[in-house]
């Protein structure tokens, strides 16, 4: 308690009040820290490198500040460790200071030392002169120790000897280990983990190899000199620890690795980067007049036939093109009207009847027509092009060249557009594992699948994977690309929506606004890109759920919609897939505002444009079809409605898991259907249903707070009394709420109903209370609350 009362540092819990009981026990009152271990936030935000070092440098600030007030802490571990955000940045805040000790100065009276014998702190943190039990005396390089270990665990994932194999030694063992065995290298432990390497990478916004080549060098140095057995080859200080730290990010020589004229000159380049860069451009100018005629005539020549290859290849290319288009000229078509998928059909065939002098050309202009194909929304034409394109290049240039590689990556982004999700994660993993393996972390090809795999995982529910991914993608672009970029705006926006997604709308919205704004300056108002991120924007501010007064954002999404409806007509036509997604959002925001008569023209135009283009069971189609039932529905249309809504059913279940959400969305909307007819004994049958899929959902491994709460609201408030669970409901309830990122009002009205119907009445008033805390004054809802609140106030249970 005094050792905490003398210290006053940011990065320390305070302690606000102290004294004794009545009963003479003594008592502290210290802060709360609503944080979570160092290690578990830097992978959960999927901090990079130089973020969880800057992290960490505020850490030594703490410690260091401990130690000027003659404290040591012993037992720093990343659970001592908490991180909180206070004003959007994260702040660690150093706790448990009860092993703490005194080096100069009496805290108490009377004065306890540890016994001999005793061993104190945690065995993996532990520095060896700590669990020496001879009595030797530590000082502040005892915490540098334990500082070490915590910063190896940060960098590479894992502890420098394995916590069950260095425990299971017993105590002489683990002093043994401790005193005698120098622990691996953070670089060394790394290319250790296997396949976990894949996944500790992940969380750092990197590839294995690029995290193995940041760890080699400084860190490996800075890290082993905190480890050093002799606590006089230590740096001194925590200070000095946080400095050193500071010279690697800004490229300075560390004092923990030995002075070389090489090191130094490395960290010289990388400092002075320009500089050097003419230096040398002007040094290699007059080395090359140096260098033989003989040299120089044989590398010429091998430029020259590989230059005249490539101009051979992209002349064919160039040709065929032309020929292809001349059919449009009048001459040609004899008056006749040609349509661009005319002229794409015979281009296609006319590649499978040429002779091609080299399958390269044949592979790459098969690839330009499936890439068109894919730009006019001709999904199923393009995908066995992309397959052939395939075929050719892993005969003629092996399956790891970079070229089909990227051929292979074409076939994962194909799948996915067509809707085959299973298929296309396969092909996109394997893809990613061999350009992680072959291709440079700067390779633009290697972030276009980076961006692809966590677009798929996105939309498949798999939002932290898909966000770590997405973070890499976003890094990979900007360091190649810079921020201004058309495809470092795309992974910005792709980001942005998974973060609306995920109810994170603070972090959305700059994103989706940033890019709509570099995609307008970089490629124009009406480009493709600029419409569908314009059309993602309209998407957000008729969908987010955190405006005070949703009112005004809906009339802007409407405007926004109608504005792309117009340009997507225009210049990518009617029945482009991003045209009917417009539609289709334009469609669902009259249908939520009730504007029935104006949202079913839209829904019937999307249903139908989607079915007749991706096919009658692509999940866009259902999903369609969905919200154009429940506007006949409602609407009085209810034979339409039911007839759509089991053709939608039937087709669900060939093509989903028979447990999968979108087919609760079906049988929700057929329980809604027979419940309005009075048909309640079929209602029933559809109920059950449609429990079992949320309690699927609920159950699941890797279940998400949304899917706890849905499946608790459904079991209390079920129309038929005998499904009602209010037991499990509580359950999973408090596991939704627990599980949140942020205290989400629905979850907590679900909560107070609960407890209401658990007869807790004192409980239930106090959730919704809260939720009516936080719930905007000006929500569409907050009447449904109030209405809550004052049943359970008025003791007259729930409605």
């Amino acid at each position: 308690r005094q050792a905490l009362a003398l210290m006053n540092h940011p990065c320390i819990a305070k302690v606000f009040d102290a004294g004794t009981t009545s009963q003479g026990r003594p008592y502290f009152a210290m802060e709360y820290v609503p944080g979570v271990r160092i290690n578990d936030y830097c992978d959960r935000r999927f901090l990079s490198m130089h973020e969880r070092l800057k992290l960490f440098q505020h850490v030594c600030d703490g410690v260091q500040h401990a130690h000027q007030k003659s404290i040591l802490h012993r037992d720093l571990k990343p659970s001592n460790i908490l991180v909180t955000d206070v004003d959007g940045k994260p702040l660690p805040k150093i706790i448990d200071f009860g092993v703490a000790k005194a080096m100069t100065q009496k805290l108490t009276e009377e004065t306890m030392y540890t016994a001999m014998g005793q061993l104190i702190g945690t065995p993996e943190y532990m520095s060896p002169e700590q669990a020496d039990l001879t009595g030797e005396d530590v000082d502040t390089r005892t915490d540098v120790y334990s500082l070490g270990v915590v910063l190896y665990v940060l960098l590479v994932g894992a502890l420098p000897f394995d916590a069950e194999e260095f425990r299971s030694r017993g105590l002489a063992g683990i002093i043994r280990i401790l005193r005698e065995q120098d622990p691996p290298r953070p670089s060394t432990k790394l290319s250790t983990l296997e396949e976990q390497k894949n996944e500790v990478a992940r969380f750092r916004r990197t590839g294995p190899r690029r995290l193995a080549n940041q760890l080699e060098g400084d860190l490996d140095w800075i890290v082993m000199r905190c480890l050093e057995k002799d606590r006089n080859r230590r740096y001194g200080s925590a200070h000095e620890l946080s400095q050193d730290i500071q010279r690697h990010l800004d490229d300075l020589p560390v004092v923990a690795r030995p002075p070389s004229v090489v090191y130094r000159t490395q960290k010289f380049v990388r400092r002075h980067r320009l500089a050097v860069g003419v230096t040398l451009s002007a040094l290699a100018v007059l080395l090359a007049f140096s260098v033989t005629t003989t040299i120089q005539s044989t590398r010429i020549a091998a430029e020259r036939d590989r230059a005249s290859h490539e101009a051979a290849i992209s002349g064919e290319v160039s040709g065929f093109l032309t020929q292809l288009f001349e059919i449009a000229d009048p001459r040609e078509s004899r008056g006749n009207s040609i349509t661009a998928r005319e002229i794409l059909d015979r281009g296609a065939e006319r590649i499978q009847k040429t002779e091609w002098s080299d399958a390269r050309v044949q592979a790459r202009l098969v690839t330009i027509m499936a890439d068109v194909y894919t730009g006019l929304g001709l999904r199923e034409d393009a995908y066995p092009l992309y397959v052939q394109a395939l075929e050719l290049s892993e005969a003629n240039l092996g399956p790891e060249d970079p070229t089909t590689l990227s051929a292979r990556y074409d076939i994962g982004k194909s799948l996915f557009a067509r809707g085959k999700y299973e298929d296309a994660e396969i092909v996109l993993r394997e893809t990613l594992d061999a350009q992680r393996r072959l291709l440079d972390d700067e390779d633009p090809a290697l972030a276009n699948t980076v961006q692809g795999l966590a677009r798929l995982l996105r939309n498949t529910g798999r939002r932290e994977e898909a966000e770590a991914l997405y973070l890499e993608a976003l890094a990979m672009r900007r360091e190649v690309l810079g921020e201004r970029d058309p495809l470092t705006a795309h992974t910005m926006n792709d980001l942005g929506i998974l973060y609306w997604s995920r109810g994170r709308y603070d972090e959305a919205e700059p994103l989706l606004v940033h890019s709509l704004d570099i995609a307008e300056d970089k490629l124009g108002a009406d480009h493709p890109s600029t419409l569908t991120y314009r059309n993602n924007m309209a998407a957000f501010k008729h969908t987010a759920t955190h405006w005070a007064d949703p009112a005004p954002h809906r009339a802007q999404a409407e405007r926004l919609y109608q504005q792309c409806i117009e340009a997507q007509r225009r210049i990518l036509g009617s029945d482009h897939p991003e045209t009917l997604r417009t539609i289709f959002n334009l469609g669902t925001l009259l249908l939520m505002q009730d504007r029935l008569a104006d949202a079913e023209p839209f829904l019937e135009e999307a249903a139908d444009g989607r079915q007749r283009v991706l096919g009658e069971k692509h999940r866009a189609t259902l999903l369609a079809q969905i919200n154009l039932a429940r506007t006949w529905r409602l609407r009085g249309r209810t034979n339409e409605a039911e007839a759509l809504l089991d053709q939608v059913l039937r087709n669900q279940r060939e093509i989903l898991d028979p447990h999968h959400r979108e087919i609760r969305f079906t049988l929700s909307e057929i329980f809604e259907l027979y419940m309005a007819e009075g048909r309640s004994d079929e209602a029933r049958v559809v109920m059950k249903k449609t429990i079992a899929i949320h309690r699927h959902d609920a159950q699941g491994a890797k279940a998400s707070a949304e899917e706890l709460n849905r499946y608790a609201w459904t079991i209390l408030t079920c129309e038929f009394e005998d499904l009602r669970n209010p037991d499990q409901g509580l359950e999973f309830a408090i596991s939704a709420n627990q599980m949140s990122e942020y205290r989400n009002p629905e979850y907590l009205r679900t909560l107070a109903r609960a407890h209401a119907m658990n007869g807790d009445a004192d409980e239930a008033r106090a959730s919704i209370l809260t939720a009516l805390e936080i719930l905007p004054v000006d929500d569409a809802e907050r009447e449904l609350y109030e209405e809550d609140l004052a049943s359970y106030e008025s003791g007259n249970g729930i409605r």
